[in-house]
């Protein structure tokens, strides 16, 4: 296998196949991210699709001075802030992702067990509705770090924040993450008791 380091240099001398191949390893973790952020999979899509559009107009000013990934996911990070503060002043509601969503259809496969298909849904359910909740920075920097998979270094590098405040708003981020499933899963309990009552 080809070095990161080895594909870009042929991406940047004109091979379309070395920058495709660029595009595959990175392509789920950029979508993911996007589709997180932004809790739609059309507009995940299409600014995915941008995103590897604007690194291969730009690749030949990328000089290495950091990871690809960071380069990578600095452009997603921008076309994120862009299209949400457009979709602000069209007035426009950003959806969650939805459980018929591709995303969540995904999640099935007949090797599976029934039980625990159902199982992982609903976690995946209560994952996106807790990061619905928190707050649109802290959800983003704990999307880098456990969607997007990045190092504390190269989140302060796309975000331009100190590294103590990476690792503090990360510690807050799974805080929050991890007060709003407890209320949800309160919740959930409370309903469920209630419709035993019911019965």
């Amino acid at each position: 296998m080809q070095t990161e380091e080895t594909l870009i240099e042929q991406a940047k001398s004109g091979d379309q196949d070395a920058f495709a191949e660029l595009v595959r390893r990175y392509e789920k973790r950029v979508y993911h991210f996007i589709l997180k952020s932004l809790r739609n999979s059309e507009d995940a899509m299409d600014l995915s699709q941008e995103t590897f559009l604007r690194a291969y107009r730009s690749l030949s000013l990328f000089r290495g001075q950091s990871s690809f990934s960071t380069w990578i996911f600095s452009i997603s990070h921008h076309l994120c802030i862009d299209f949400v503060r457009k979709q602000k002043r069209r007035g426009r509601h950003i959806p969650s992702v939805n459980e018929d969503s591709p995303e969540m259809q995904n999640l099935t496969d007949e090797r599976f067990d029934p039980s625990a298909v159902s199982e992982k849904r609903e976690i995946v359910r209560e994952i996106d509705r807790a990061l619905g909740s928190i707050s649109p920075d802290l959800r983003e920097i704990f999307l880098l770090r456990e969607v997007a998979g990045l190092s504390y270094q190269e989140i302060s590098d796309i975000l331009e924040i100190e590294l103590g405040t990476v690792k503090s708003r990360i510690a807050r981020a799974r805080a929050a993450l991890a007060k709003e499933l407890h209320g949800l899963r309160n919740n959930s309990s409370d309903d469920a008791s209630n419709d035993t009552k019911v019965r």
